[in-house]
Parts: structure tokens; C-alpha cells; sequence
């Protein structure tokens, strides 16, 4: 009877100390606001897609000036409701490939726009994004603000429009 007590009791506490060190690695896995020097993998090509997993390569990503590359996300993706800069035209194909962007946060600022991508001329697809857009701006959606012949495919979003 003590042993089952005993194994019992262990059994609970592992089950705890687990639970806090995943919480714990949760937290700390969402994006700080700096940018990746580089992909995970890939060289852009479709057969070979960049790789993005995590929030510093995504914003590493809105660094390029030549969007014209297909990109993959390989994991989901917490940005940290980070201020998150806005990628203003994209032309290439980024595949969500069944993940998520959690804790977008975007605002127009200057612009007339607040999205994600301003102007899409691409693709998106597979990706599901939950967030924030915070903007008065003529031009508001979580993905793209626009789309200029592009397409935003099989995509989900979630977006909390806060009040002024």
C-alpha cells in the first residue's frame, strides 16, 4: 500500500515539474524582435523552399528588397504581440505548410496600410494567423492589405481590431 502511495505521489510530482518546464520553454520560445542573418534552409527555389521557423527568420523574411522566392514555414511561430514590420509588396510563394503565426501584431503607422503583406502580387497558402492589427487605415486585414493578382489560399485568420 505505502509503495502504490509512493509511486503514486512520484508519478504526480513528474507530472507537475513537467508541466512547468513546457510552460517555461513556451514562453521563451516566442520572437524577441530581433532578426534571423539567415533562413533555417533552403535556397528559394520550389523544390527547395526557404525555411522559416521561427519569428526572426519571418522577420528576416521582410528584409529581402526580392520576395520573389518560395518560402516554407516549418513550425508555428510566436511573435510575442512584437511590433511586427509590415513586408510592403510580396511576389513569391509562402506555403504555411499547416502551421500558425500566433501573437501578430501589426500597426499602419504611417502607412495606409495594416497587414501583414501591404500588396501581395504572390501566393499564400496553408497558414493560419492570430493577432492584432491596431489601425485606422483604409486598408486592414491580418494577411494582405491588398492583392494585386495574388492569392491567399486554404489560409485561416483571427484577429482582434482593438477600439479607440
Amino acid at each position: 500500500m505505502k509503495r502504490t502511495r509512493f509511486f503514486t505521489l512520484l508519478l504526480a510530482l513528474l507530472l507537475c515539474v513537467s508541466v512547468l518546464c513546457m510552460t517555461a520553454y513556451a514562453e521563451s520560445d516566442a520572437w524577441d524582435g530581433r532578426t534571423a542573418e539567415a533562413f533555417a534552409d533552403g535556397d528559394g527555389s520550389e523544390s527547395t523552399p526557404y525555411q522559416i521557423a521561427n519569428g526572426a527568420q519571418l522577420y528576416y523574411l521582410t528584409l529581402q528588397s526580392d520576395t520573389n522566392h518560395y518560402y516554407v514555414l516549418t513550425d508555428d511561430i510566436n511573435l510575442g504581440n512584437q511590433p511586427f514590420p509590415i513586408i510592403n509588396t510580396f511576389s513569391g510563394v509562402l506555403d504555411g505548410d499547416g502551421h500558425k503565426i500566433i501573437n501578430l501584431y501589426i500597426t499602419s503607422g504611417t502607412s495606409n496600410c495594416a497587414a501583414m503583406i501591404a500588396t501581395c502580387t504572390g501566393t499564400v497558402k496553408n497558414l493560419s494567423i492570430y493577432g492584432t492589427v491596431a489601425s485606422t487605415s483604409r486598408y486592414t486585414a491580418a494577411i494582405a492589405g491588398k492583392l494585386s493578382g495574388g492569392t491567399i489560399a486554404v489560409s485561416y485568420t483571427h484577429l482582434t481590431l482593438p477600439t479607440n
